[in-house]
């Protein structure tokens, strides 16, 4: 019996032991578990203009990503995410509770051409190339500088200088540029026919210092013995004083001639003079 007691001892032991290694066994088994990983994949589009950091990769499940698009071609930008993520931030961050693959999108710059003019005149731009797509980046613009009657081009300024007229620019920035036009500046020659003088009063004249479209007056005032007979040229009459509109450039004659008179001569008596 003795025997027999032993023996059953022995056996409840490793019973118990048996059922501590398996309880152990299970309980490092669930500690070392793996958590889910996801896989996070990001393209670029258009292919081979921008690039993504990180770019893909294995994260685990609830880990935070922060991903950042960079252009790696002169004259784009970075327009959106795309794909299994839509947001416009730049960088931006997923949480991985799932896989996603992310595209960035980019896009070429658009770039405002502001034309101004000084004076009074027109600017006409017309495309001259651009590049292939619907991306305005490089494109070159011809502007066509057209001054108002009375007045002329003179230069242009800002992003631009010269006076080179059509102007290309290539637009590969924001860009100001700003005609100048000037009024036109005209000469008005006054000649004297015989003897005796004119003299030039400017009646109007439009605000500035440009004399297109001044008025003048011009006086003819003759010398003794001598008397105002007419204007010829581009002023034509007798009106004394007469005005001339400044439009153009002009030549006006005064023409005097010597005055004339009567000399009476009479006799009384018999002879002669």
């Amino acid at each position: 019996m003795i025997h027999k007691k032993g023996k059953m001892a022995k056996k409840h032991v490793m019973i118990w032991i048996g059922c501590v290694g398996l309880i152990m066994g299970l309980l490092v088994s669930c500690g070392t578990e793996n958590e889910p990983t996801y896989t996070l994949t990001t393209t670029v589009t258009p292919e081979g203009f921008g690039t993504i950091e990180p770019a893909s990769g294995e994260y685990t499940e609830g880990e935070v990503v922060t991903i950042t698009a960079s252009s790696n071609e002169e004259g784009f930008k970075f327009k959106q995410w795309g794909g299994d993520w839509n947001d416009n931030s730049n960088p931006t961050t997923i949480t991985m509770t799932r896989d996603y693959s992310v595209i960035g999108v980019f896009e070429r710059q658009v770039y405002d051409l502001e034309v101004l003019v000084e004076g009074q005149g027109s600017v006409t731009e017309t495309i001259v190339s651009q590049p292939s797509g619907d991306y305005p980046y490089e494109t070159v613009v011809e502007l066509v500088a057209t001054p108002e009657s009375g007045w002329l081009f003179s230069r242009w300024e800002g992003d631009a200088s010269g006076s080179t007229n059509p102007l290309s620019v290539t637009i590969d920035g924001d860009k100001s540029v700003t005609a100048v036009f000037e009024r036109q500046v005209y000469d008005l020659e006054v000649l004297v026919e015989g003897q005796g003088s004119v003299t030039e009063t400017v009646v109007s004249q439009p605000s500035g210092d440009y004399p297109y479209e001044t008025v003048v007056e011009m006086q003819a005032v003759p010398s003794n013995g001598w008397r105002f007979v007419e204007w010829t040229g581009d002023v034509t009459g007798t009106e004394n004083p007469e005005s001339i509109v400044m439009d153009g450039a002009k030549s006006v004659t005064a023409v005097f001639e010597r005055q004339v008179y009567d000399l009476e001569v009479l006799v009384e008596g018999q002879g002669s003079v």
